[in-house]
């Protein structure tokens, strides 16, 4: 390993699966009790079948009595301080004339058409990125369910960026395909196995659906790697609105860099459809050989070779988002 591997490292956090995708109900957690809310959605950390898992918060209970239309109080409309708290454009809505709801997700396109038609919109600009690393299936020596492209500070660039106020200065995140947000969350505790958290800020889009009718999503996770500087200091990086339609190519977020970042600092991306997380392995053979010419070392393959270029490695048949068959490079 080059003296250069070798700062990276130990300045790198070792990646670990309990900082994968935004929580979901049956998926894994830790501690318990940990909760997780964004907008109306409120998840906690439970111990059932000798599993800890996410299940959804019990609801407090409201009486069923209401005052009648003609003494019942208009509340008034609460200021707007979160993008997730913005009405919902895409949500299951009853139509005049329709028997039942709409179905959001019903004009994605299929999953399988991406397999042919491969992006070239990659979430970031990773030639300014200190490094990359693939999404690690289980089969490899270190499964983790998302890709990363990391940034540092050890120049100084970002010293004076200037935070909150300043956000364009720092580096965009796009979507990668056209769909609706389907989620915001402008802040969410990491629980690590050291015991070590940290806060970090992400948008989820819908851009597909499977053959049986069923949403794809992309999981856009973004983690300075500290906690929150302040309140709400993660909430001006975002620049999207839960419901809200975008196109390939817009910018959906931005990521905060802190002063003292030493390569920890990351954006993490993975696609995910009924908890089931998958390789994002949806980009054109320019974007891949791009990507995988920043990689950070060949540490995490069982036999030690290089690791190969492609956006999944060592990935099962369940993370395969086009047919149920496991591969060492997608």
């Amino acid at each position: 390993m080059t003296a250069i591997a070798v700062v990276l490292a130990l300045t790198v956090p070792a990646i670990n699966t309990a900082l994968a995708a935004t929580p979901v109900v049956g998926g894994k957690c830790s501690p318990a009790g940990n909760k997780y809310r964004s907008g109306t959605k409120m998840l906690i950390c439970t111990l059932k079948n000798k599993k800890l898992i996410w299940v959804n918060a019990p609801q407090p209970t409201t009486s069923n009595k209401q005052a009648s239309p003609s003494t019942q109080p208009t509340p008034a409309s609460p200021k707007n301080t979160y993008p997730q708290n913005q009405p919902t454009q895409n949500n299951q809505s009853q139509q005049p004339n329709q028997k039942g709801p709409v179905d959001p997700y019903a004009d994605l396109p299929f999953l399988s058409t991406f397999e042919k038609n491969l992006s070239s919109a990659f979430p970031v600009d990773f030639s300014k990125a200190l490094l990359t690393i693939p999404y690690l299936g289980v089969n490899s020596k270190a499964p983790h369910a998302g890709l990363h492209v990391h940034w540092s500070n050890a120049s100084g660039v970002w010293t004076d960026a200037g935070g909150k106020d300043h956000v364009t200065n720092y580096p965009a995140v796009r979507a990668f395909e056209d769909g609706f947000i389907d989620l915001v969350t402008n802040l969410y505790t990491m629980q690590t196995t050291n015991g070590q958290g940290h806060q970090r800020y992400g948008v989820i889009l819908a851009f597909a659906r499977t053959a049986s009718g069923r949403p794809v999503m992309a999981d856009y996770s973004l983690e300075p790697l500290i906690n929150e500087p302040s309140p709400h200091f993660y909430e001006s990086f975002i620049k999207v609105n839960q419901g809200q339609k975008v196109k390939k190519g817009d910018i959906i977020a931005y990521l905060y860099i802190p002063p003292t970042s030493t390569g920890g600092t990351h954006v993490h991306f993975n696609l995910v459809s009924d908890n089931q997380q998958m390789t994002p392995s949806v980009f054109t053979p320019e974007v891949v050989k791009a990507f995988s010419s920043k990689y950070l070392d060949a540490s995490y393959l069982k036999s030690g070779a290089l690791l190969p270029a492609c956006i999944g490695y060592g990935i099962s048949a369940a993370e395969n988002p086009f047919e149920k068959k496991a591969f060492d490079c997608l």
